[in-house]
């Protein structure tokens, strides 16, 4: 009969061969044999529980991750991290943040149309402008040149030659009822005229005394017409007593019978002397 490979006491076995046991932790005693090409005796119930307990987890693990068949990996990973995501979640910052990501887009837009929109109204504006200058410039050209020609065939028949001198020293002014008068202006100043005129000195000049000067201006002297003579001296000297539109008459103080004939015009300021 061979030797028993653990006891629970020596009592268990001859005396003679108690000296072959050693004993164990667990207070068993285990016969001592050395290893010889690999075999060896050893105490294998460690290694046999460890071995169980290993297929005991295999099996459960087995049985667990048959519920999880025919998932993809990576997209179960992909689903658990929006899943944290969601659990993150927050309605009233992610409205907030929402509002205030189209406030900005809205904003943007808004600028982008105000700006198109101002600059096509600049450019309207510009456009209109220039018109309105262009159809005003024309307006004065008419008026000026229309109220000019119904004096001016009283002092000369070749009026035309007349008319920029006249047009230098008008302009076209607008007034509060929408209608438009001609002004009198100073053509070095631009500053407006007032009348010479006896009595009139805060009136502004009318363009029938502007006439009135043109018709003794000496540079106008040989189209300006002539009264009581045609030709010869005699239209020079009845050019000192032309009658100007308006009412108003101006005789030089070198014609003694023209002076003469007017006493009394100049006496009540209805006939101007110039020298």
């Amino acid at each position: 009969m061979g030797l028993k490979a653990v006891i629970k006491s020596l009592e268990d076995v001859e005396e003679a061969v108690r000296g072959l046991y050693v004993k164990g932790q667990d207070g068993r005693f285990f016969l001592d044999v050395d290893a010889v090409e690999g075999v060896a005796l050893e105490n294998v119930d460690g290694l046999r529980n460890t071995v169980k307990a290993t297929r005991d987890e295999r099996d459960a693990l087995a049985i667990k991750t048959k519920a999880f068949d025919g998932i993809d990996p990576d997209k179960a990973r992909d689903a658990l991290k929006k899943v944290g995501e969601m659990d993150d979640w927050n309605p009233e910052k992610k409205n907030a943040e929402y509002i205030k990501r189209r406030e900005i887009q809205m904003t943007e837009q808004f600028d982008g149309q105000r700006k198109q929109l101002k600059a096509e109204f600049d450019t309207q504006l510009s456009e209109s402008e220039t018109k309105s200058k262009q159809l005003f410039a024309q307006l004065s050209e008419s008026m000026i040149v229309q109220e000019s020609l119904k004096l001016l065939p009283a002092i000369t028949d070749a009026p035309h030659l007349m008319l920029s001198h006249i047009k230098e020293r008008t302009r076209l002014v607008p007034a509060d009822n929408g209608t438009h008068s001609v002004e009198v202006i100073n053509p070095v100043t631009g500053d407006m005229r007032y009348s010479t005129k006896p009595g009139a000195s805060m009136t502004p000049m009318g363009l029938d005394e502007l006439v009135g000067e043109i018709a003794v201006d000496p540079m106008f002297e040989l189209i300006v017409k002539t009264q009581g003579a045609s030709g010869g001296s005699g239209s020079t000297q009845s050019q000192s007593r032309i009658t100007i539109p308006g009412g108003v008459k101006r005789v030089k103080s070198s014609d003694a019978k023209a002076m003469s004939e007017n006493m009394e015009g100049i006496a009540n300021g209805t006939v101007v002397v110039e020298d």
